[in-house]
């Protein structure tokens, strides 16, 4: 059997009541198989009896499993089967008695190339670890679970059951579904993409365990395997071409072998999906001039053995793999003849970068995933925190104070959270802390009346715990941790005139501080105009958990007039609600592990730094030893101090350099140079050096490279380029090939290569940022890191260059046989400049790639002047005004060629020429040639090639063009092609304006670049496409590469809480997203990149200032032909 192809993933939002709630649009073939899965908060007989139904696309939907328990969380599978080709959006609607406030989403899994549906199973259990057994009954089957824990407990550090192999992520993309509303329900939903052969199985989650779960799943089928076929390709004689294309790979144990075997002969081979496992494939080119090429529109499968090979003098091999070759797949190309080429392409020969490289195996990116955990540290002596001021004005009431706090001795009165007065004793809003028998008070007084006390319990040393006091008018209620103690009332009509807030401390009547508090106190809150429930309280105890002030909902916010995450390391304690109400530190607080993990804010100590690839933590559990995390300027990055600072990953062995070929980068800001031993970026290593992966640097600036498996000798590759002290940020890399290592810096290979031993056990050694783990020998680093990446392949040169966002070069020259010069521009090439290629001898090739186009009034010359030499030039964006664009190939077997995204514009002119045997000169326009330009392609000798492509016909009143075959075997051909284009704003727009969540906060107060004028009413959203990278069709599944955009949010509203309102709400709408939406178009990664508070002062004076949050995302998509 082969498994089934999975297609995509289609969600709902599960963070609302709200029904009806579609998924976006789902494009499906005759036959396709649909998995819907949905997940209902509660479930209770004869009074929530909620039923959720998916409807779409006139399909028939068939229940499959239904779990619903009293007082558990409701799960159901629901499958369809699409009949013929359609497109629509599925649609989940709740029904049931007492129902319409539960909260409910669904999911759809389409899959292509399933023989139908098999088994399926269900489970509900009141306290465990998600387990679910379930018996396939065909080979290769692919798996889906829903499951939903009524506790609600916190599972982001969860870990999916493995099935043949596969554990589900999100970070490899096998997970569906994550949600968490800590006050209602956890869903989680994954896919398991071939279950090997057929029997039981085991599906769900091994942590977090103590879940109240329901779980279902069930068995898509694969497709029967044909038999194992043959495919032989020949092409024998001159000129004689021979190709192959497969629609979906070739079944498992097929073997493809294809040959040009003279001179001339081209043979290729194209598959749309990639091969199967254990199939081999291999193509030669053996006579001159013969070429043998192999295309995967997927890359190929683990198992499988490619390999190409050009062994005769101008014989070229080439492969292209979509998205690169999974490990353990073997690839071998050569050329073992004079003159002969071989080259390998990832990506489909594009732009690449560290969110679409090939075979990932770590990302620390400083702009996602960076964490802090901290608590402030008191001393029990002189430390407190305070601010001045009273807060009844916000307050009102009915108000609520939550804290957590950590006692490091007991028997003694200590003050948590106190809101009083310096002048009178009895004027106390509020006071929370512990007596000297340990247990919790809750105190309000007004001023010449008596004080209330509500009564907790007793507090533990050594352990967090959570408090929380509130008022409901004459009614005063404590909880610790979650549970409430003794209510008290009393009369407040008094006057409630406190001076100071203080952390840590009590105080009244007088300015001294007294019953100052000996531990660590972390995440404290204050409502307003709000008595907190019990139901409120049990969600922010988050069963022992806590929440971070990202962590929690906007309906948990609501009413925050400060809240403290107490993160930072020492100064003033930041508010994280935007209100300004920060507090100040009294006789140098320092900082302390704190009770909950959450996203780093500008300069909090980092505890954790999540790689982006697998989800692997880097982390650091001593506060003085963690870096900082900065959010600028410019790009956010991870500070080291050069002194303690260290981040490093728990489970021994190597994350990178276990492996024969691998490539390492780091994006780095030296601040400065080690004093004698280099300083370390990144490195695996044991404390002994017995075993390293090394990058760093030392006193000079050079790049060390070091690397020594178990059992061998250290060997190291040192950059000849230097970095400088306080410069820009740079990108320096390491790349093992075999034996061979080699430096680079920013972007290029710097020094000569050394030659290490072959071995690859790195056993034992730790890996480690900023630091070295050895304890002499190395020091730590003094300067920023943006980004650390490793790749499980020896990138080529080219790829290396691309992920280092090198500096445009503007000129290269190859001149000597068989020589190649290659140029790659992220952008163009500044103002003025002048780009000039070379190919000047036999075999030399020279290729410029400009992103966006040349700037006026650059020129741009490239020459190909003798035999097999090469000459090709690619602009994304037309060359400007009056640029001059000459291109040619005047002796036998070169090659010239120009690709422009949007045609030349007025005036320019372009000439290309081959003019001798086997010459080849070709022109690619994305759109036609506009007037007065002219265009003239010429292949005048025998073997010679001429080509013209243009995105539609020339527009009448241009000028002529003209191309023209005159010799034996020449050709000239005319083609269209297309660029991709959508409309993002667009887009945007409709997914906006069709949450129900934002239009609850913001009507229809949704505006493209600004408010219009004369709109007063707020809360509002606008948003700004900031950048959008278009990108070019390439890809015969009918999508182009991925096109990047960065699209910038911004909330107004008069109060901070209703803007914080909104950008929960984007988040919840756009972090994570990944769908079809209008247009086809594909979105298949979607996140927040960065958040600022930047409120506007008021024009009239009246000190109504207007509350603003700017919210930017990263938005990754595909882009449909236009012809599909």
């Amino acid at each position: 059997m082969a498994a089934p192809n999975f297609i995509g993933e289609y969600e709902t939002a599960w963070d609302s009541a709200t029904s009806p709630k579609s998924t976006a649009a789902i494009t499906v073939q005759a036959g396709d198989v649909l998995v819907a899965v949905s997940a209902v908060e509660t479930y209770n007989t004869g009074f929530q009896e909620p039923t959720i139904t998916p409807s779409g696309g006139g399909l028939t939907w068939t229940s499959r499993q239904v779990v619903q328990g009293n007082d558990y969380g409701k799960v159901a599978i629901w499958t369809a089967v699409a009949s013929g080709s359609a497109s629509f959006a599925v649609t989940f609607t709740r029904t049931g008695s007492l129902s319409s406030g539960l909260y409910f989403g669904g999911s759809v899994l389409q899959y292509r190339g399933s023989d139908g549906l098999g088994n399926s199973a269900k489970a509900n259990v009141s306290s465990g670890a998600p387990s679910l057994s379930l018996t396939t009954t065909g080979a290769n089957s692919a798996l889906v679970a829903i499951n939903n824990d009524w506790n609600a407990g916190d599972g982001s550090s969860r870990t999916w059951r493995t099935i043949n192999g596969t554990a589900p992520s999100a970070g490899n993309g096998y997970e569906a579904v994550y949600f968490r509303d800590a006050s209602r329900y956890t869903v989680y939903a994954a896919r398991w993409p071939d279950a090997g052969a057929a029997g039981s199985k085991t599906l769900g989650l091994s942590s977090p365990s103590g879940q109240k779960y329901s779980i279902a799943g069930i068995e898509v089928l694969g497709t029967s395997s044909p038999s194992p076929a043959a495919a032989a390709l020949s092409a024998t004689a001159a000129d004689a071409s021979a190709s192959l294309a497969l629609d979906a790979g070739a079944p498992p144990g097929s073997a493809a072998a294809l040959a040009a075997t003279a001179g001339d002969a081209s043979a290729s081979l194209a598959l749309d999906a990639g091969l199967p496992g254990s199939s081999a494939i291999a193509l030669s080119a053996t006579a001159a001039d013969a070429t043998a090429s192999l295309a995967l529109d997927a890359g190929a499968p683990t198992g499988t053995a490619i390999a190409l090979s050009a062994t005769a003098a101008d014989a070229t091999a080439s492969l292209a793999l979509d998205a690169g070759a999974p490990t353990g797949t073997a690839i071998a190309l050569s050329a073992t003849a004079a003159d002969a080429t071989a080259a390998l392409w990832a990506a489909g020969g594009g732009p690449i970068g560290f969110d679409t490289a090939p075979a990932r195996v770590l990302w620390l990116d400083a702009g996602d995933g960076v964490n802090a955990r901290g608590a402030v540290e008191l001393d029990g002596s002189t430390q407190y925190l305070t601010r001045s001021g009273s807060l009844m004005g916000v307050l009102g009431t009915s108000y609520s104070v939550q804290a957590w706090v950590y006692l490091d001795a007991t028997g003694a009165s200590r003050g948590i959270v106190c809101h009083r007065s310096t002048a009178s004793s009895s004027r106390i809003p509020l006071f929370l802390g512990v007596g000297s028998d340990d247990v919790v008070d809750f105190i309000v007084g007004a001023d010449g009346a008596a004080f209330s006390t509500a009564v907790g319990s007793a507090l533990s040393a050594g352990q967090w715990h959570h408090v929380v006091g509130v008022r409901s008018g004459n009614t005063l209620s404590i909880y610790v941790d979650g549970v409430k103690g003794t209510d008290a009332t009393g009369s407040f009509g008094g006057t409630i005139t406190p001076t100071h807030l203080d952390y840590g401390s009590n105080f009244g009547g007088s300015a001294s501080r007294v019953q100052l508090l000996d531990g660590r106190i972390d995440q404290v809150g204050l409502w307003g105009n709000r008595a907190l429930t019990q139901s409120d309280v049990t969600g922010l105890f988050n069963a022992g958990a806590g929440l971070t002030f990202g962590g929690m909902t906007s309906g948990q916010k609501s009413g925050l007039v400060l809240f403290h995450e107490l993160d930072e390391a020492s100064g003033d304690r930041l508010d994280a609600t935007g209100n300004g109400r920060a507090m100040t530190a009294v006789g140098a607080p320092g900082g302390a592990h704190g009770v909950v993990e959450g996203p780093a804010d500008d300069l909090d100590p980092v505890s954790s730094w999540d790689d982006r690839v697998g989800g692997l933590a880097f982390e650091q559990a001593s506060v003085p030893a963690r870096p900082a995390w900065r959010s600028g300027p410019g790009t956010p990055y991870v500070d080291f101090d050069g002194t303690d600072d260290q981040l490093s990953h728990g489970t021994p062995g190597g994350l990178v350099g276990d492996r024969s070929a691998f490539t390492l980068l780091a994006k780095v800001r030296l601040d400065a140079l080690p004093a004698t031993d280099p300083a370390v970026i990144y490195e695996e290593a044991d404390a002994s050096g017995a075993v390293a992966c090394r990058l760093a640097v030392d006193s000079s600036g050079h790049v060390v490279g070091s690397y020594r498996p178990s059992g061998g000798t250290l060997a190291s590759a040192t950059s000849s380029a230097t970095l400088p002290a306080g410069g820009a940020p740079v990108t320096i890399g390491l790349v093992r090939d075999g034996t061979a290592l080699q430096a680079f810096v920013a972007g290029s290979p710097s020094g000569p290569s050394a030659t290490i031993d072959a071995g690859t056990s790195l056993a034992g050694a730790t890996p480690r940022v900023g630091a070295p783990v050895a304890s002499s020998g190395f020091a730590r680093l003094d300067g920023r890191v943006y980004a650390v990446f490793g790749a499980a392949l020896a990138y080529a040169d080219a790829q290396v260059r691309q992920l280092s966002e090198a500096p445009s070069a503007s000129a290269l020259s190859a001149t000597a046989a068989d020589a190649t010069a290659a140029l790659v521009l992220d952008a163009a090439a500044p103002g003025e400049s002048a780009a000039a290629l070379a190919a000047t001898a036999a075999d030399a090739s020279a290729t410029l790639a400009l992103d966006a186009g040349a700037p006026p009034p650059a020129a741009l010359a490239l020459s190909a002047s003798t035999a097999d030499a090469s000459a090709t030039l690619a602009l994304d964006a037309s060359a400007p005004g009056a640029a001059g664009l000459a291109l040619s190939a005047t002796a036998g077997d070169a090659t010239a060629s120009l690709a422009l995204d949007a045609g030349p514009p007025p005036a320019s002119t372009i000439a290309l020429l081959a003019a001798a045997g086997d010459a080849t000169a070709s022109l690619a326009l994305d759109a036609a040639i506009p007037a007065p330009a002219a265009a003239s392609i010429l292949a005048a000798a025998a073997d010679a090639s001429a080509a013209l492509v243009l995105d539609a016909s020339p527009p009448a009143g241009t000028a002529p063009f003209s191309l023209s075959a005159t010799t034996a075997d020449a050709t000239a051909a005319l083609g269209l092609a297309w660029i991709a284009r959508v409309d993002l704003r667009q887009i945007v727009f409709e997914r906006l304006s069709g949450s129900a969540a934002l239009a609850a906060l913001v009507g229809t107060r949704i505006y493209p670049n600004w408010v219009p004028q004369g709109v007063a009413a707020r809360p509002a959203l606008t948003f700004t496409v900031v950048s959008n990278a278009r990108g070019r069709v390439l890809a015969e599944d009918g999508f182009d590469g991925s096109a990047r955009a960065r699209v910038r949010f911004d909330a107004w509203a008069d109060d901070p809480a209703d803007a914080a309102a909104v950008v929960d709400a984007l988040s919840d709408l756009w972090h994570g997203y990944r769908g079809t939406a209008s247009g086809g178009v594909l979105v298949h990664s979607s996140y927040q990149v960065d958040e600022q508070d930047l409120p506007e002062a008021p024009a009239d004076g009246s000190g109504d200032w207007t509350e603003r949050i700017v919210a930017d995302y990263a938005i990754h998509y595909r882009i449909p032909r236009p012809d599909r």
